[in-house]
């Protein structure tokens, strides 16, 4: 049985980031772990505040700034390749093919 939701390990999903090096995200707010679900909903596991995750902005702590996820770099964070451990997992199958339709069908795309 999958998880709802689970912790986010990913690389930087900016587009202007060249780094593939996958990690743990905190919320910049509160320190909280960053969690995704299979609806593209980004939650901070300690105040809880939600969002799609194309409404987060993100810095791998190379920019300085904040900046919204790239649609393409989600799509490949979210493969079948994922770095979050579950998503790589066959019963986790269903729910990575909504996590990645969701961010096909809603992702405004720059």
């Amino acid at each position: 049985m999958s998880k709802e939701w689970l912790e986010f390990y990913a690389k930087c999903p900016r587009k202007s980031c060249g780094d593939d090096s996958p990690g743990y995200w905190t919320h910049t707010n509160c320190g909280g772990s960053l969690e995704i679900n299979k609806f593209a909903e980004m939650r901070c596991d300690d105040c809880y505040i939600r969002h799609k995750i194309w409404d987060w902005g993100f810095d791998c702590g190379r920019h300085g700034d904040y900046e919204n996820p790239d649609y393409f770099k989600l799509m490949d964070i979210f493969s079948e390749l994922s770095t979050i451990p579950e998503l790589r997992k066959n019963e986790y199958r269903e729910y990575r093919k909504k996590l990645r339709n969701t961010i096909d069908d809603e992702c405004p795309m720059e």
